[in-house]
């Protein structure tokens, strides 16, 4: 690897937690870094000049076309996965470092995901993503949880874990990064950042209190949600307590902690929330956004004429019109 580049991704690097690392730092390694430093080499010039004037959006596609043409992708998620690599690259150390950047005018590097699979020769799997919980499964689930005893770490960590995903279509990561400092016991919440705000979430009172008996463990003198000292949550602490949930739904319904967090994000589409804040608070990529918010649509549409109405009646002409 050329020095410039070297000394990028270990900047970009040097701020991600280990499950970020191995997402996207690898994928960079095996595809845009290797396809820009070539480009470096044969027009001569250095890293600057190419991040302060001369990138295009070319440049991201055709790295991304040479990406999935390797023999081990075989997916379109792979597509994502470059593209939400790439465009976390950008945002954490290309364009604060050289703001004139011509792709910072660019909302996100996923528009080009089309243009990379019209480009790519090569048939690759679509996306099909895992099924969600239903309604009658988040009933049920929530029965399940209660009555889940207080005997073991594993019991009081899936029932402060859960209903945060459940609620706030949080993934199992950001909460395992969450510091004791986020939780306010007084204000009853939890801060979180979107982008480069912080924000405090209000916590309903069965959730703080579980939240509580996490925080009052004190596993870990910095993190909130810990398993043993330094030891983050990860998905295998909670396989044993959804595998058993799993076989109270019956055939057909197996759900996944990607599943519990869909619930959530669908929930956000059914109420209106701005597609944008979604993204932002939950981290979910824009294939899994479409998806949940077409399921909310589905959803929808069995309250159609209510929904309709109800929206006309918030607008102020429908007001001054009906006094």
């Amino acid at each position: 690897m050329l020095k410039e580049f070297d000394v990028l991704i270990e900047r970009f690097s040097s701020g991600l937690t280990t499950g970020k690392y191995n997402n996207y730092v690898k994928v960079l390694q095996n595809s845009l870094i290797p396809h820009l430093e070539h480009y470096c080499i044969k027009e001569g010039i250095a890293a600057e000049e190419l991040f302060k004037k001369m990138i295009s959006a070319s440049h991201i596609i055709d790295a991304g076309v040479e990406y999935i043409q390797r023999p081990k992708v075989t997916g379109e998620a792979a597509v994502d996965k470059y593209l939400t690599a790439a465009n976390e690259f950008f945002k954490a150390v290309i364009f604060p470092e050289w703001p004139s950047c011509p792709l910072s005018v660019v909302g996100n590097f996923q528009e080009y995901r089309d243009n990379i699979l019209n480009r790519s020769s090569k048939s690759l799997k679509s996306y099909e993503p895992r099924q969600h919980l239903d309604d009658e499964g988040y009933e049920n689930l929530v029965k399940y949880l209660k009555n889940l005893g207080d005997d073991s770490l594993r019991n009081k960590m899936a029932k402060a874990v859960i209903p945060l995903i459940l609620l706030y279509g949080f993934k199992l990561g950001t909460i395992a990064e969450m510091k004791r400092d986020c939780f306010d016991e007084q204000r009853r919440t939890i801060e979180i950042q979107v982008e480069k705000e912080n924000i405090r979430l209000e916590l309903p009172y069965q959730i703080y209190i579980n939240v509580q008996k996490i925080y009052d463990e004190k596993i870990d003198k910095d993190l909130l949600f810990a398993m043993a000292e330094n030891q983050r949550p990860i998905s295998d602490h909670f396989d044993t307590i959804i595998k058993n949930f799993n076989k109270i739904q019956g055939t057909g319904k197996k759900i996944t902690l990607d599943g519990l967090a869909k619930y959530a994000v669908i929930n956000m589409f059914y109420i209106g929330m701005d597609p944008i804040v979604i993204r932002q608070v939950t981290g979910m990529k824009d294939v899994i956004l479409k998806y949940c918010q077409q399921e909310a649509w589905k959803k929808r549409k069995e309250s159609l004429k209510n929904y309709v109405n109800s929206q006309f009646r918030c607008i102020k002409v429908y007001d001054n019109f009906n006094e």
